[in-house]
């Protein structure tokens, strides 16, 4: 092909797409210029001034649009406040709006259409003029209402944008509880008050409708921890406080009295409580009243009154539930406040101590005095407690009042990333029998029960591993074991455990093979002994109730298979019917487990049959 064709046919294609995307612009400015003249009203939002809208039986609601962009209601009650987002969502769907179809001029009959008595009416002031827009029924096609501004035709609009339109005041108001729900509360404080019952109890009639107690909580900002101010200065409990600030935050009200006609038909005079709080906006305070709590259908909930505002709203009962119950309920608690991660656990008792460390991994060790076979599941269980514990009752005054300069405990935690240890000290109560003084990582000096911190007095040995022949149970290939003085054998030949010893048994379900694996390789302690003589008369294990080792396959085509054990189990513990004595050959020392283990095996071994069918 020639140059100067090649050039030719360029220049076609050229001319082609220029004049495909030509085409689709005009139709596109086409269609703009259609939906243009299809607009009502010329203005835009920011035009409108005033908006009413009418539903059928019910009040119309007025809005007024002010210099600074914001809206106030001024119908039916001017103390209600506006929900800006949703009057500009209105106001922009109004000045939107679009004549899909205007009906004939004859087509007068307002009966027809739902326009005499019209089932919404929107009246509005924009750009200096005022207009009335009336719609009534949807069009046999359900896709458009008949709609009329001021008196002249009728004509359709689609009925999503009247939808936008028919907004109750329910919506219209702002009923979020609190002005500002995006600036962090920094401030609480939270009355209750006097009850009959409580002044009763108090013998103080004349205080009923005082304030019964003030608590004021604090914080410097959105991320600061709380702090109680009052009635003492302390630590706050951080994540109750969060959950009635979260509460009432993004709480809204719902089922609005405006004009209430005595505040004592909800509770409200007296109210049952008062919660004043400060955001780190604009720092105003803003407080509410809670009165009476109602359970009736979907009306359910708690009566409310926000202060210079005349309407009572009900609002979620939920928040009753977090209300705190005394002076001191969100006060922090607990002995270890800083709870993050720990790395380090030295215990100083007056006759010893331990010390636990974190170490490579993430696995804890007794390294002093060093033990290998430390449990890691206790471990964990020991610091989830330690976490929980909280005092029961504070006290004023010096740790020395308490005996906590001389303690019978010293607990050092070293928390990730700190280099100084905090320390938790304990001393038995002189005062109280059975209960102990704590001092806490915040200085304060608390009591607890004893039995709430008798884990804490345990010695290193409590760490110890306690399962008795720890095995990996899928590499097991044969159990060797004596029962009440009988043998017993079991192989796994074809993915099946076979009664090998004694000849002519089987065990019918496999479920008991694995049952007694389970037993034995989840075989914890209870308890040790302090003694060396395994060989005493005492512990029964010269005539034992039951004696197992387990063969494991080969890690390796080439390998070795691997047994381990025995486990001995012995005679009755004295004096504790429900436990007995056992050792292990991979463990030191004589041990206490449950009587159930022993039912356990009885149940597994009771499975073996005799080839005829009987059990043996």
């Amino acid at each position: 092909m020639k140059f100067r064709n090649t050039i030719q046919l360029g220049a076609a294609l050229v001319l082609l797409v220029a004049l495909y995307f030509g085409q689709q612009l005009l139709e596109r400015k086409s269609d703009e210029m259609v939906q243009e003249a299809k607009k009502v009203f010329s203005f835009t939002l920011e035009d409108i001034h005033t908006l009413t809208i009418h539903r059928l039986d019910e009040a119309p609601t007025v809005g007024v649009r002010q210099e600074d962009g914001s809206w106030a209601i001024t119908e039916p009650n001017p103390a209600i406040r506006a929900y800006d987002t949703l009057w500009d969502r209105v106001a922009e769907h109004l000045a939107a709006l679009k004549d899909e179809r205007t009906l004939p001029g004859d087509a007068m009959d307002l009966d027809t259409y739902g326009l005499t008595v019209p089932r919404l009416t929107i009246m509005a002031e924009a750009a200096g003029k005022e207009f009335t827009l009336r719609f009534g029924y949807l069009e046999p096609t359900q896709s458009y209402r008949y709609a009329q501004l001021d008196g002249g035709a009728v004509f359709l609009v689609s009925k999503d944008v009247v939808f936008e339109l028919d907004r109750p005041l329910n919506l219209l108001r702002d009923s979020f509880v609190v002005t500002d729900r995006e600036a962090p509360i920094v401030r609480l404080e939270y009355a209750r008050y006097m009850s009959v019952e409580e002044a009763e109890r108090r013998e103080e009639p004349d205080r009923i409708g005082e304030e019964s107690f003030v608590m004021v909580l604090e914080r410097a900002d959105g991320e600061s921890p709380w702090e109680q101010l009052s009635p003492v200065h302390v630590a706050a409990k951080q994540d109750a406080v969060n959950e009635l600030v979260n509460e009432l935050q993004y709480a809204r009200g719902r089922s609005h009295i405006d004009a209430p006609e005595s505040l004592s038909d909800y509770g409200l005079d007296p109210a049952i409580a008062r919660i004043t709080v400060v955001d780190g906006g604009d720092g105003y305070p803003q407080t509410f009243y809670f009165g009476e709590a109602v359970s009736e259908g979907e009306e359910g909930g708690i009566y409310v009154r926000k202060e210079g505002e005349p309407s009572v709203f009900l609002m979620d009962a939920h928040i009753l539930t977090l209300f705190p119950r005394g002076p001191n309920s969100l006060r922090e608690r607990r002995l270890l406040t800083r709870a993050t991660k720990i790395s380090k656990i030295e215990c100083v008792f007056a006759d010893g101590g331990y010390t636990l460390a974190l170490e490579e991994g993430n696995r804890w060790k007794m390294v002093d005095p060093p033990l290998d076979d430390t449990d890691l599941f206790y471990v964990s269980q020991f610091i989830s407690a330690f976490k929980m514990l909280e005092g029961v009752r504070f006290y004023p005054g010096k740790p020395a009042e308490y005996g906590l300069d001389t303690p019978e405990a010293i607990f050092r935690l070293t928390l990730a990333g700190e280099a100084e240890p905090i320390e938790i000290r304990l001393a038995r109560s002189a005062d109280v029998e059975g209960h102990y003084y704590v001092l806490t990582d915040a200085g304060e000096v608390a009591s607890l029960p004893e039995e709430h911190i008798q884990f804490l007095l345990a010695d290193a040995q409590a760490f110890r591993d306690r399962t008795l022949l720890r095995f990996d149970q899928q590499r097991a290939i044969r159990m060797d074991f004596s029962y009440e003085g009988a043998d017993y054998t079991l192989e796994k030949k074809y993915n099946r455990w076979l009664v090998t010893i004694p000849e002519g048994h089987f065990m019918p379900n496999q479920r008991d093979a694995a049952d007694l694996l389970d037993a034995v390789s989840g075989l914890r302690t209870v308890g040790a002994e302090d003694t060396a003589d395994s060989g005493s008369a005492e512990f029964g294990f010269s005539n034992p109730r039951f004696v197992f080792t387990v063969t494991l396959a080969p890690l390796e085509a080439d390998g070795e298979a691997e047994m381990f054990g025995p486990l001995t189990v012995g005679g009755v513990v004295p004096g504790i019917a429900q436990q007995r004595f056992a050792q292990s050959a991979t463990r030191d020392g004589v041990f206490r487990i449950g009587q159930p283990f022993i039912e356990a095996i009885q149940a597994a071994v009771g499975g073996i049959r005799t080839q005829s069918g009987g059990a043996k």
